[in-house]
């Protein structure tokens, strides 16, 4: 059967399949270029694949109180705050999010109450810890981290990749055990 030179059906399969392979491959990277233009120049750290700002991915709003313990260097340097936001680095008195690191299980179930009570009650509780292919020594992982947090009387709400070092589960008392009126 003979087709009109240029038409489709005369490129055959394996030509159509490339050429597909290619017009997708571009978009992806026409995509990327484009996230990356508008993220530059902002400072903001974005977290994962999904180019929200990890600040946002965090639940921190403009004045908002942030408690960050135990963070690696530089953790806050692109974090791009919200205007207003008040930071700290220890877990006295309320906050509405408290970012906590963690690389060590006992350390965790020793602190874990101390940060609890400094967890405003509309507030979110961050426990992160190391990705296994970080390379950083840890014996905890979200299913660990997700019983203690239970034990100690929250629920998990959240999960979130802050970078390729660490992921986190976001904690938060239930419904039920805040207050209806302050």
């Amino acid at each position: 059967m003979w087709t009109p030179p240029g038409s489709f059906s005369s490129w055959g399969i394996p030509t159509i399949i490339h050429a597909r392979s290619a017009v997708i491959r571009s978009s992806r990277v026409r995509r990327l270029r484009l996230t990356l233009v508008l993220l530059r120049g902002k400072g903001a750290r974005v977290a994962g694949y999904s180019g929200t700002p990890l600040a946002k991915k965090l639940g921190i709003a403009a004045g908002s109180s942030l408690a960050v313990i135990s963070a690696p260097n530089g953790f806050c340097d692109g974090l791009a705050l919200p205007e207003g936001v008040s930071v700290r680095t220890s877990a006295r008195g309320r906050v509405d999010v408290l970012v906590f690191f963690a690389t060590r299980r006992a350390e965790l179930v020793r602190r874990f109450p101390a940060m609890k009570r400094a967890l405003d009650f509309d507030g979110g509780l961050w426990i992160v810890w190391p990705k296994r292919t970080s390379g950083v020594a840890s014996d905890l992982s979200e299913n660990p981290v997700r019983e203690i947090g239970v034990a100690n009387g929250l629920v998990d709400n959240k999960v979130c990749a802050i970078d390729d070092t660490w992921s986190g589960l976001r904690f938060v008392f239930r419904r039920s055990d805040r207050p209806t009126a302050r």
